[in-house]
């Protein structure tokens, strides 16, 4: 279980200089839930969950009008990866990638589509002190990618603006419980 603290981030897509739009995902709040299986002390096969609801302030230009809207939205990231691990003594250092999606809610949009999902990826990375054998606290510092969440809110006319995506900042605390507890190998 872990909650954090995800700091704002901006993306864009534009097709020519007359039509293009610009947002942001808001900083928040993230809460979270991970579990994983490990086989052995150093490794780590892991399902990840990280909610986080915020605003996404986006603006677009088309024909010459400038139009803008603040979109109330919650971000669900579901994520599958892989967590390297380094013990020494009761501190276990770590660092991770994981693929996903991330799903994407508009509380207030006047779009049909209120929900998206779109593909994700992040590395993480940080530690965890154990006071027990088996509870310990962990820091990590999360870098999430998701593919653009607006690509069919603003349709940009004319030829395909490509891919574009945003990449959101931020750490996390929490606990972790280790119902397996391998054993530390002997000195």
């Amino acid at each position: 279980m872990n909650t954090g603290y995800g700091f704002t981030c901006n993306f864009d897509a534009y097709h020519d200089t007359s039509a293009y739009y610009a947002a942001s995902v808001n900083q928040g709040v993230k809460y979270g839930l991970d579990a994983g299986y490990m086989p052995d002390r150093f490794f780590s096969a892991d399902l990840s969950l990280m909610y986080q609801r915020t605003t996404l302030p986006a603006s677009y230009h088309y024909a010459g009008i400038d139009h803008a809207q603040n979109y109330n939205i919650s971000l669900l990231w579901v994520m599958g990866g892989g967590t390297s691990y380094l013990p020494i003594g009761n501190v276990d250092l770590f660092f991770g990638t994981h693929i996903g999606i991330c799903a994407y809610h508009f509380f207030d949009s006047i779009a049909v589509k209120k929900n998206a999902a779109r593909f994700a990826w992040s590395v993480r990375g940080g530690f965890c002190y154990f006071f027990t054998k088996r509870v310990g606290v962990n820091i990590r510092a999360d870098a999430l990618f998701s593919t653009d969440p607006l690509k069919e809110e603003f349709y940009t006319p004319g030829d395909n603006t490509g891919f574009s995506y945003f990449f959101q900042f931020g750490f996390s605390t929490g606990f972790t419980i280790n119902l397996s507890a391998p054993k530390k190998k002997a000195k």
